[in-house]
């Protein structure tokens, strides 16, 4: 090469994989690199789960309590027909039976039962000692003291058998009284033997209370034909039987039928609406005669809610004690204060059966209702209902 002149690049060709420059000239040479090692395989109980399930393994986010499964409901005839009682407020009148005057000296129930049982077999236990004279033969010297001689050592001795015999139940008897003072036997029986017999004998059948029921059955709308509406409570009478009538529509049209009565609807009008329309007279606005669900037993006759059964405790009042406990405008008209720890039932058991029972009164045409919420699970049912 001359001394001014470039040598010009050329690459030079080789095995190797180092790079060099020599003067102005660069050689380069190509190692090739060793193949990549196989990854081994994964065997499946070591493999991870796709991305998508990774929501799976999440801990899952507490929500609201579970909806009770709806209420079974009884036919609308014998609902109308059920009896309900004057009681104090708080309690459930449908078919409410009101309970004995209370008793201050009054043993509880377990209590008694077990005294009772206890001492039933220390009584048994006894007659059986005695009867195999375990102790001798002392509890006859009675016996042998009322009976003549003739009797014990005579040839006939079928009399002394007999006395015998009746002696025997005689003595039972009087173990009875004794055993049974002690384990309060009468109390028993009281509370819990004659209760049975008098629901039996007090209780008509089906067939002998329709037969029974006066001229004022409720399903006869006799309050209407008291006020000459007859052909109206026909219709309304009618559709009732047929199944075409329930409570909200039996609520609205005694909603409507007080109209009438406090002068602000013809007697006509409301008589001619119901032979059009017969149950769905005066319907809501919206055309819903009912709730999608219910969660809770409502009785519309009474506007009460029932939220269960007051526990049997002393610190209740004795007339709420295991008695049905419900909710209705003048105990809600006094407010109401819901208090627990999240989850434990105040929205499903408290809040969402008041405003059911709110909106089936809405539906009837006697409150107006605006329920307001947090987002959750059951706020839709709660929107969608109130939204009547």
């Amino acid at each position: 090469m001359s001394g001014g002149a470039k040598a010009e690049e050329q690459p030079v060709r080789g095995q190797g994989a180092a790079h060099g420059h020599r003067g102005h000239v660069r050689f380069t040479q190509h190692t090739p690199q060793p193949a990549p090692t196989p990854t081994p395989a994964i065997p499946a109980f070591f493999s991870r789960r796709p991305a998508a399930d990774a929501a799976d393994r999440a801990p899952a986010v507490p929500g609201a309590p579970p909806v009770p499964a709806p209420a079974a409901r009884p036919s609308f005839v014998a609902w109308l027909r059920a009896p309900r009682s004057e009681v104090a407020p708080g309690v459930w009148t449908y078919e409410h039976k009101p309970k004995a005057p209370e008793e201050p000296d009054r043993i509880p129930g377990q209590r008694l039962l077990s005294g009772a049982l206890i001492s039933a077999l220390c009584g048994w236990l006894v007659w059986s000692l005695i009867y195999y004279e375990y102790f001798g033969s002392f509890y006859l010297w009675p016996l042998y003291l009322l009976t003549p001689e003739s009797w014990v050592e005579g040839d006939d001795k079928m009399a002394f058998v007999w006395a015998w015999r009746i002696y025997q139940v005689i003595f039972a008897g009087v173990l009875a009284v004794i055993f049974g003072r002690v384990g309060h036997w009468p109390e028993v029986w009281r509370r819990y033997v004659a209760p049975l017999f008098r629901r039996a004998w007090d209780e008509p059948t089906p067939e002998v209370a329709a037969a029974g029921r006066p001229e004022g059955d409720p399903v006869e709308w006799p309050h209407l034909r008291a006020a000459g509406a007859h052909s109206a409570a026909d219709r309304l009478a009618a559709d009732a039987r047929a199944g075409a009538m329930n409570d909200v529509d039996h609520a609205r049209i005694e909603r409507a039928w007080q109209s009438v009565r406090a002068g602000r609807n013809s007697l006509a009008s409301f008589t001619d609406t119901v032979l059009r329309h017969g149950a769905a007279s005066y319907a809501h606005p919206s055309g819903a005669r009912d709730l999608p669900v219910r969660t809770a037993r409502h009785d519309l006759l009474a506007h009460q809610v029932r939220l269960g059964t007051a526990a049997e405790d002393s610190r209740n009042p004795y007339q709420h004690r295991g008695v049905g406990l419900a909710l209705d405008p003048e105990v809600l008209g006094t407010s109401l204060l819901a208090v627990g720890p999240p989850g434990s039932g105040k929205t499903g058991r408290v809040v969402r059966p008041v405003v059911e029972s709110l909106c089936l009164q809405a539906l009837a045409g006697q409150v107006a209702v605006v329920a307001v919420g947090a987002a959750g699970p059951g706020s839709g049912r709660m929107r969608r209902s109130t939204s009547s």
